[in-house]
């Protein structure tokens, strides 16, 4: 196994330390990720657990000593019933103490015990385990923090283009207006017009909350209220897969990816727990050796002795039958390695499956992006050609806002798609176990744009204009006679060659380009 990636993501993000400007970019926010994400604060926590598990089994090879002693005063007072005898029996009233101090030294050293053998290089395997799912998050946190990044983008865009959409509908809904005061068009384009406008405002509330949603789902793993970030410009490179066979790819993943790493440590550690619980078969021999010293002092005045012993003990023990436990946890052993290699298995069937999507997505997105580009072209024309074909009566409004509205979506799905495209590099690289911070730090150099963020306020105090149009009984009343709504014809056409120049130039600045 290559040098483990938790060490590089430490040296990487002092890099990305230094990065600072006014607006958050993408190399700040994993900064920002990684100090306090908490999903990945806790495998942080759990692999330096299970780390552990390797000098406390490492202990069961070495003397364990135990120093114990005790201290006691014993106090003794006789006295008789008469002094005349109690001096005939030559005894003195006076206290008799004995202090007594004993002081043992134990040491107990492990000669054969084949379990603690098995038990070390089970331990060993699950570390390796816990290393490589830790390194998993680490680039599951990659691929969170971006994913989160670019959907707030995403989102931001989103709201753009329908604010933009809103503005343009409103000022074909005021000239609508305008025009049927004048007799030009018929009430129904207003109403057209007014429900778009309507729809777009509605719309406009929808991606208000969806883009909060995302700035809160960034905050949640950042920690962090971000004011502005930095979005992607209007052109990226765009860069095929290097190696450009896809084999190529699977390969390094069966070598390389941090979760098909730990389901095939997890099998070792499952096999070599066959041997720990067969070890209960073998005999165990164990070391011991003591050394007590113990000090009797009288205060009667005979006097004090000191006495030490020494010892050394070598002990054996033979397990003869344990009632079927052995055999019994043995088994279950070998069905849990079982187990563990099916699911190494299937871990590394989907690893492949999701290395060959990622290699196919990232194409597919390099030409998505290319095919939005040219569709945005496409639909620019098509709009103008429907604006210049209502000018002259051929089109209706319903046409020129359907050409907006879809001018609008394609260029809402490009922008989505280039961050997607972004997206699929890096889940392309995590899949093959490849990915690292660096990765993370080119792509942010293409991060230039300022994106402001929304705050609640934006969200809670939505303006919603009022406004007025015709009702039902406008339209049955009579206009009067200069105001009547007639089929175009000849006398409509003369009357629209005067103001043509000027309607048309006023539509013409007022087109999306």
């Amino acid at each position: 196994m290559r040098k483990h990636f938790y060490t590089r993501v430490v040296l990487s993000c002092i890099l990305l330390a230094s990065l600072s400007t006014q607006a958050a970019n993408l190399s700040e926010v994993f900064e920002d990720a990684y100090a306090n994400d908490p999903t990945f604060k806790a495998a942080q926590a759990q692999f330096q657990a299970i780390r552990q598990s390797i000098p406390l089994n490492i202990s069961n090879f070495l003397p364990h000593i135990i120093l114990s002693g005790s201290a006691t005063r014993n106090r003794q007072h006789s006295e008789f019933g008469n002094a005349a005898a109690a001096l005939a029996a030559g005894s003195s009233q006076k206290p008799f103490y004995d202090d007594n101090t004993n002081l043992t030294l134990s040491a107990t050293q492990s000669i054969f015990n084949y379990a603690n053998w098995a038990s070390l290089s089970t331990a060993r395997a699950q570390v390796k385990e816990a290393a490589a799912n830790l390194s998993a998050a680490a680039q599951d946190l990659m691929i969170r923090t971006s994913s989160a990044y670019f959907a707030v983008l995403t989102a931001s865009q989103d709201l753009h283009f329908t604010q933009a959409e809103k503005v343009a509908i409103k000022r074909e809904l005021d000239q609508n207006k305008d025009r049927y005061q004048v007799g030009l068009i018929p009430i129904t384009a207003v109403y057209e017009a007014q429900a778009r406008f309507d729809d777009v405002l509605a719309r406009e509330i929808a991606s208000k909350y969806q883009f909060s949603n995302r700035i809160e789902e960034l905050r949640q793993i950042t920690g962090k209220y971000y004011k502005i970030l930095c979005g992607i410009e209007e052109n990226i490179p765009l860069v095929s897969p290097t190696p450009s066979i896809i084999e190529n790819w699977v390969t390094t993943a069966e070598k390389q990816n941090y979760t098909f790493l730990a389901a095939r440590y997890a099998s070792e550690a499952a096999k070599e727990n066959i041997k720990v619980q067969f070890a209960g078969h073998f005999p165990v021999v164990d070391a011991s050796g003591n050394f007590t010293e113990t000090f009797d002092d009288h205060y009667n005045g005979d006097g004090s002795f000191r006495n030490k012993i020494a010892s050394i003990t070598v002990s054996g023990t033979l397990p003869v039958s344990s009632g079927g436990a052995v055999l019994a946890s043995t088994d279950q052993a070998r069905y849990q390695y079982q187990q563990a290699l099916s699911v190494e298995e299937a871990t590394h069937r989907s690893i492949v499956a999701q290395t060959r999507k990622a290699y196919l997505g990232v194409l597919s997105s390099i030409s998505q992006v290319r095919a939005d580009k040219q569709a945005i072209v496409s639909s620019q024309s098509a709009y103008d050609a429907t604006v210049a074909a209502y000018d002259v009566g051929t089109r209706t409004m319903v046409d020129v806002l359907n050409a907006q509205s879809n001018l609008y979506n394609i260029q809402r799905v490009a922008v989505t798609e280039q961050y997607n495209y972004l997206l699929q590099t890096l889940l392309l690289k995590q899949t093959a176990g490849t990915l690292a911070p660096q990765d993370i730090f080119t792509i942010n150099r293409l991060m230039r744009k300022r994106t402001e963020l929304i705050t609640e306020n934006d969200i809670i105090h939505t303006e919603i204009p009022k406004h007025h149009i015709p009702t039902q009984l406008d339209i049955h009343a009579s206009p009067p006679e200069s105001e009547k709504i007639i089929p175009f014809s000849a006398a409509t056409k003369n009357h629209s060659k005067k103001t043509a120049k000027k309607k048309k130039k006023s539509l013409r600045s007022d087109s999306i380009h």
